[in-house]
């Protein structure tokens, strides 16, 4: 939903270096994640190695540099902790993700700031900006459904374009 996997997997198995969309606390965050849902214990257990990991990147180096797939981690990251029981820090951790978004402008379409001719940003990058904020503004109404918390992402301050699936 917030991961466009296309865009991923091309950063994966291409050159790493300078890619927009992957990132090794992302591909650690989405191991955590999976393993936590493995219907093997050893996997589940497996899942805490790669979540310290992907944490102690994305606390380290992430907050201070916020990128695409720094919004994908602290997602991840906040629905991993969310899915064993520490729904304090999964909140936290989604309130990251989300305020990293909006500090990135996912918020805005980018036809509005950018000159309409503009090779600057391409409609592969418009599309994974607009995925990022739905998948956002999605997770953050079910983890505060789930959690019984106040929304932190309004509707009405969205100027992209919905996604298919949802209109």
């Amino acid at each position: 939903m917030f991961v466009y996997r296309e865009a991923f997997l091309r950063d994966h198995f291409g050159e790493r270096k300078g890619c927009k969309y992957w990132s090794s606390a992302l591909l650690l965050s989405i191991c955590a994640l999976g393993l936590l849902m493995s219907e093997t214990e050893g996997e589940r257990n497996l899942s805490e190695q790669f979540f310290q990991a992907a944490e102690s990147i994305v606390m380290v180096s992430g907050l201070s540099r916020p990128s695409i797939p720094t919004v994908q981690s602290f997602l991840c990251l906040a629905f991993f902790e969310i899915g064993r029981g520490n729904v304090s820090k999964g909140w936290a951790f989604s309130g990251i993700a989300f305020r990293m978004a909006q500090d990135l402008g996912f918020q805005s379409d980018p036809m509005n700031w950018l000159p309409h001719d503009s090779t600057i940003i391409s409609s592969e990058d418009i599309e994974i900006r607009r995925r990022i904020y739905w998948g956002s503004y999605i997770s953050d109404k079910l983890i505060s459904l789930i959690l019984g918390r106040p929304v932190q992402l309004a509707f009405d301050s969205a100027e992209v374009d919905l996604l298919e699936f949802i209109t």
